[in-house]
């Protein structure tokens, strides 16, 4: 079943930027926003996918950025939930608006158990399509290292591609 571009960003809701990504942010959009169906998830995240989604993977979609942040307009970037056994993410996906096809995506927040150590990504968005990334370890569950936060920056270009 072929599911038309526009459906798809209907389940997005427009943000009002800047929005923070941060651990919990993710019952705000489960709240508002249901899971997407199956044949959205085919048709538009997980054929980009480099591992095929289980059973235990869920999506959630959580916004849409504004079309007035000064993105080409011929693309439409969306933020979606990404939950899995001990790891999820917050993707930046950005897509031909026109044909729906994937341009670009890049988990820019999240969490992930590695080896006893939870990496904890915390990212805001802002009106300029700057995305700032904090990252941090806890280890033995209690221990928080602040001294290796490791901060970076990427943008979203106005062809839709992210740096």
């Amino acid at each position: 079943m072929k599911v038309d571009f526009s459906f798809f960003l209907k389940k997005f809701p427009e943000a009002a930027l800047p929005v923070l990504l941060s651990e919990g942010a993710h019952h705000d959009f489960a709240k508002e926003n249901e899971p997407l169906p199956i044949a959205v998830i085919t048709q538009y995240i997980a054929r980009y996918e480099a591992v095929e989604p289980d059973e235990f993977t869920e999506y959630v979609p959580c916004f849409r950025l504004p079309t007035k942040i000064g993105l080409n307009d011929s693309v439409q970037a969306v933020v979606y939930w990404k939950a899995g056994l001990l790891n999820y993410d917050y993707v930046l996906a950005t897509y031909n608006a026109k044909t729906g096809a994937m341009i670009d995506k890049k988990a820019i927040a999240g969490m992930k158990v590695v080896q006893n150590v939870v990496k904890q990504i915390v990212a805001t968005i802002d009106e300029k399509r700057f995305i700032y990334v904090a990252e941090g370890d806890i280890k033995n569950n209690l221990d928080f290292d602040a001294d290796a936060t490791r901060m970076r920056q990427m943008e979203i270009l106005e062809n839709g591609i992210i740096e």
